[in-house]
């Protein structure tokens, strides 16, 4: 039988789920465990970013800002319900044009979020597994592993850089606002700005030829960065 046509999942689909109320997160993946979900919880946009890569998940609900459900997106197709005490139009609208999948205000019922998240599933099944093996160029990625290699040699990349690199990697030819970049990697933190361009040089000094005359990792002055094969 499908187990999304009985009263409860059978199979443990993974959640992710981002508060950063401990005492809601610790209430709300005990609600969760109990309808059959395998539930992990991260009180940060940086810690849901590791979680994510590391483990995957089929959905992801969050209380945070636009940025994390825009970095989430970038590097998954994975359902994402925000979770806000917000009901306004424009906050509703905003999480949805920043790719969430659906958006609920609380206080919510207990059951109608249960719903919500079948619903999402049966619209995104699959989606979120854990991310594959990423090649464009010279460059190849393995986010699950968090490994990276340029033409066979192994990179030594810190967590920023890496996904820095992949989210460039993902969108070849594209390109990505500093902005974008900044919201994606670092779930829009404020001052990150020179710390962008810090990572690009180190990017360039480890997968470019000649680091002075970058052929991969490009400036487009005025708007940010892109990934040429």
């Amino acid at each position: 039988m499908d187990p999304q046509t009985t009263g409860r999942y059978r199979a443990l689909l993974r959640l992710l789920l981002v508060d950063g109320d401990p005492q809601s997160a610790v209430a709300l993946a005990a609600l969760l465990g109990g309808e059959g979900f395998e539930v992990r919880v991260a009180a940060t946009a940086g810690d849901a970013l590791r979680t994510f890569d590391e483990h995957g998940a089929e959905l992801v609900l969050l209380d945070a800002g636009p940025g994390l459900c825009r970095a989430l997106r970038t590097r998954s197709a994975v359902g994402i319900i925000v979770l806000s005490g917000c009901g306004g139009e424009d906050d509703k609208v905003a999480a949805l044009e920043h790719g969430a999948d659906d958006y609920v205000t609380r206080p919510y019922g207990q059951r109608e979020l249960v719903a919500r998240i079948r619903a999402v599933l049966r619209r995104t099944p699959g989606r979120g597994a854990r991310p594959a093996v990423i090649s464009a160029g010279p460059v190849r990625l393995d986010p699950a592993a968090h490994t990276a290699t340029v033409t066979g040699r192994p990179l030594d990349l810190p967590l920023k850089e890496f996904q820095l690199l992949e989210t460039l990697v993902r969108n070849p030819g594209r390109t990505l606002g500093r902005d974008q970049l900044l919201e994606t990697v670092w779930a829009g933190a404020a001052g990150e700005s020179n710390t962008l361009n810090v990572h690009i040089k180190r990017l360039r000094a480890k997968i470019e030829p000649d680091p002075a005359a970058p052929r991969h990792l490009l400036t487009v002055r005025g708007i940010g960065f892109k990934y040429l094969p």
